[in-house]
């Protein structure tokens, strides 16, 4: 009767505050995987000219980080949902233990979809302001030992905006208002 109704609305806002706290989650790593690659790439700097030095155009050169880090991006969702499902099912267990209720606990293909889209697209739009901000160097200096500028210009934050605008999308359609994503 009346103690489930409540509990299962009581779960369905545990849902809502778990999934919000997942994409808050999402844009962290996000920040924190933009880190990683920039850091990465201005490590890399010196096999990125030298790469144009053997002839590869900016472009191919860009395109060499660009597929590497979507493979790992790829590669990073199965094990991802892997140890998706085995929390999962522990949560499924504790829900079980304590509360009347039954909740199915279920990964879909459409969400396995959405976490490849994700990774994939996520990590190549957030790769490339700083991939592109590699262009205004030289070969010559990359190899001298110049390191690509810690500084961003702001016409390629402006390369940020798709990203932010996606992840914002993705709170409205977690939490189905605008003013909770907001």
């Amino acid at each position: 009767g009346d103690a489930a109704d409540e509990s299962g609305r009581l779960l369905l806002y545990l849902g809502d505050f778990l999934g919000l706290s997942a994409l808050v989650a999402l844009f962290l790593s996000s920040l924190g995987s933009a880190y990683l690659f920039r850091t990465w790439l201005v490590r890399r700097s010196r096999t990125f000219a030298l790469h144009q030095v053997l002839g590869l155009s900016f472009r191919q050169a860009a395109a060499i980080p660009a597929v590497q880090v979507l493979l790992l991006s790829l590669g990073a969702v199965p094990l991802a949902l892997v140890f998706g499902l085995a929390e999962q099912e522990a949560l499924s267990y504790l829900v079980r233990t304590l509360s009347p209720v039954e909740v199915e606990a279920k990964l879909n293909g459409a969400a396995a979809l959405l976490a490849l889209g994700v990774a994939s697209v996520g990590t190549f739009s957030l790769s490339l302001p700083f991939l592109w901000s590699l262009r205004g160097l030289s070969p010559k200096d990359l190899l001298g030992g110049r390191l690509p500028d810690p500084g961003f210009p702001a016409r390629l934050a402006l390369l940020f905006f798709p990203p932010a605008l996606f992840l914002y999308g993705l709170a409205v359609y977690e939490s189905q208002s605008w003013r909770t994503a907001g």
